[in-house]
């Protein structure tokens, strides 16, 4: 009952034709892609660990936090988007770009 099988299957119910005339869906794959198995599997890179994120509503909008540690300092990046698809797809274009403002996490301590 449980297992790939079963949640393709109900995937697969999906109406994917509608999904495909939405031009941004390829792009919010591959973002959400990146995002769960190359950045939250950053470690020890140039002095960079991303070392969990969470989601949560803010109204009708949702936020990102995105942890990381870099030279042993913990940090937080902030994302607000309206889906939290779209929250990992801005995020990982701002990481990509070199433009995520990242700021110092004064609720947890290394």
């Amino acid at each position: 009952m449980f297992g790939p099988e079963h949640d393709l299957a109900m995937l697969k119910k999906w109406d994917w034709d509608k999904v495909y005339e939405d031009p941004s869906w390829e792009a919010e794959v591959l973002a959400l892609h990146y995002f769960h198995n190359t950045l939250m599997c950053v470690t020890d890179q140039n002095g960079w660990t991303i070392d969990g994120c969470s989601f949560s509503p803010r109204g009708l909008n949702t936020l990102l936090v995105v942890k990381a540690i870099h030279d042993g300092i913990p940090l937080v990046a902030y994302c607000t988007e309206k889906f939290p698809t779209g929250c990992v797809r801005t995020f990982c274009r701002m990481y990509l770009e070199g433009r995520v403002k990242w700021h110092q996490d004064k609720f947890r301590s290394i």
